[in-house]
């Protein structure tokens, strides 16, 4: 199996779709990275660190949820 890649013509597109379809990308570009992102919360795999430690001051925060913010924290860059 596979995929062909079938060329459109710009001509036949209408110029709403055109402008549209990068607004389009960002957003599902964005979303697909988050979801991606999202299985690095530092429970099972990451940095072994003491939440208390890296705690950015939020007290209504869980334990489990500074645990969580602290790893990505530090662990990623600020780009995440």
């Amino acid at each position: 199996g596979g995929v062909t890649i079938v060329p459109i013509p710009e001509s036949r597109l209408p110029s709403e779709w055109i402008k549209l379809s990068l607004a389009a990308y960002y957003v599902l570009a964005c979303a697909e990275a988050s979801s991606n992102l999202s299985r690095y919360d530092g429970v099972r795999y990451g940095l072994e660190l003491d939440p208390d430690q890296h705690a950015d001051g939020d007290s209504d925060m869980t334990p489990l949820e500074r645990r969580i913010s602290a790893t990505r924290v530090l662990g990623f860059g600020d780009e995440v």
